[in-house]
């Protein structure tokens, strides 16, 4: 923390010393480190839903997602406050950060929580096995996109990220075997298909957030933080608490 501070007193001195000269920094603390697979990390085009809550220099609260929706927005475009788009990249999902945005006049500080981070990794075809078209002129057609109300059949599977073995020894224990290795995709510990209706409560929100949007035929990536898949509970003898989930959706 002093450190932080000190950066960004720095920081602050310089803007007003030379005022003609736009100044900006981003200071990342991680409060919630997370591990993951590089290639599960965030990057620009990636669609982030965090919860955040911004704070002023004396630490009073400014604005928060708490207690309502998250925020939902595509990495790298500029449709997230300044800062972010910087900020925010090559983290996992369930991440908490600490990021802290300064110019010439102000400072913006801000806790964010990476909720889930949902990627295109396979585009859908032109025509579906039945020959119906599903893309025309590069964008799929909106019958084909899925939408809150929908029945979808998806094919899943799930893998824990930075879990290299899971093994429940006992057959109605709770207690995993676990080995770990940091920057590896994970555990596979489901692999399913399932016919579902959206907006029913049938997924956990970071799944069913995920496959929002998506069209007939793509393959997405979702990772989900703890908060928006199992929790603190998990599921008994397959997910272990507050972990976080690496879907492969198709």
């Amino acid at each position: 923390n002093n450190i932080v501070r000190m950066l960004v007193t720095v920081c602050l001195l310089s803007c007003l010393l030379v005022p003609s000269v736009m100044c900006k920094v981003t200071i990342s603390a991680h409060i919630s480190p997370q591990g993951c697979a590089p290639v599960q990390r965030s990057r620009p085009g990636d669609r982030l839903t965090v919860h955040f809550a911004q704070f002023g220099k004396d630490g009073s609260l400014v604005n928060t997602t708490a207690g309502g929706e998250p925020f939902t927005f595509i990495l790298g475009r500029g449709e997230a406050p300044e800062g972010w788009d910087e900020g925010l990249l090559k983290l996992c999902a369930g991440e908490i950060i600490e990021l802290l945005v300064s110019s010439a006049d102000e400072m913006k500080i801000y806790r964010i929580t990476v909720e889930v981070i949902t990627r295109t990794v396979k585009k859908s075809p032109r025509r579906n096995g039945k020959g119906i078209l599903v893309r025309k002129a590069g964008k799929c057609r909106d019958a084909k996109l899925v939408k809150l109300g929908d029945t979808v059949t998806l094919q899943t599977v799930t893998r824990i990220p930075n879990y290299l073995y899971l093994h429940y020894p006992h057959p109605t224990g709770n207690t995993p075997i676990t080995i770990k290795l940091r920057n590896i995709p994970g555990v596979k510990i489901d692999s399913s298909q399932d016919t579902v209706r959206t907006g029913e409560g049938h997924l956990v929100p970071g799944w069913e957030m995920g496959i929002l949007g998506a069209c007939e035929g793509e393959t997405r990536m979702i990772m989900i933080g703890p908060d928006m898949a199992f929790g603190d509970t998990g599921v008994y003898q397959l997910v272990p608490p507050r972990v976080t989930l690496a879907m492969e959706v198709k």
